[in-house]
């Protein structure tokens, strides 16, 4: 589900959903993020999690998932 392009400032995290399953992790890490202290990193992993649940949701509206 998670893949992390590097480890320096410009790494840029990709999450993909495609299970419900992993939609629940995501949700749980979202909540986890949100508790945490602000930082970069975990601003570019909560933005990717914020766009991977919107897409897995949107597929599940439109049936493809």
């Amino acid at each position: 589900m998670l893949q992390d392009a590097g480890h320096d400032n410009a790494s840029k995290v990709i999450i993909q959903i495609t299970s419900t399953a992993q939609f629940r992790q995501a949700l749980a890490r979202l909540r986890f993020l949100e508790n945490s202290a602000t930082n970069s990193t975990l601003g570019r992993e909560r933005a990717a999690l914020e766009l991977a649940v919107s897409r897995y949701l949107a597929c599940r509206e439109g049936g493809a998932a």
